[in-house]
């Protein structure tokens, strides 16, 4: 898409619609398959991409735009938003160790009594990884485990209840291939 005399003018509001719009649901299933992204998020993170290109090229610092262009913009302000994010989480754990150990010391002196165990800390990361790993399974693998494991259903209630399962026997190979992908996930966040 070329832009006349390097200026955003040109442009009316339904052409910038057209062209966003046009590469919106492949953005997201991008963004949601590349950086694992919710949906919502993904949308977010589309249109501030189309944000920062339109005023680039408002600014005359691009010609034109192409998808290539718009998805690596895409791909790039989700990983400079992860960064930040990680960046954040650790700033805040280092806040709440420092936090715990001058707690601990404090009873330890006061009281003479250990008040965290280091067991706990490992428990909380392997439930964080769980829930994570839980997190990037697609939505069909979180509903029959949700079912099974949670609200505790048989799997013919499973079946039942979900119309795509057409047996039992269908219901138990889902789910246990939703386990083994589960734990696959773990292993590599681990």
């Amino acid at each position: 898409m070329e832009v006349p005399n390097k200026n955003y003018e040109a442009y009316t509001l339904s052409e910038a619609d057209l062209f966003i719009r046009s590469w919106e649901s492949e953005a997201i299933s991008y963004i949601q398959h590349f950086l694992y992204w919710e949906k919502e998020e993904a949308q977010t993170l589309y249109h501030d991409a189309c944000i920062l290109v339109l005023d680039q090229l408002k600014k005359g610092r691009i010609e034109s735009i192409a998808k290539g262009y718009l998805f690596k913009t895409c791909k790039n302000l989700g990983a400079n938003t992860w960064r930040k994010a990680h960046r954040r989480k650790l700033s805040y754990e280092k806040y709440c160790k420092e936090e715990r150990t001058l707690l601990e010391d404090a009873v330890a002196n006061k009281y003479d009594i250990a008040i965290f165990e280091d067991e706990e800390e490992d428990f909380l990361l392997e439930s964080k990884k769980a829930l994570r790993a839980f997190s990037l399974l697609k939505s069909k693998c979180q509903e029959i485990i949700n079912l099974k494991y949670v609200e505790g259903k048989s799997h013919q209630d499973i079946a039942d209840d979900l119309g795509h399962l057409g047996s039992v026997n269908s219901a138990k190979t889902t789910l246990s291939r939703c386990l083994k992908y589960w734990k696959k996930i773990l292993k590599d966040l681990s």
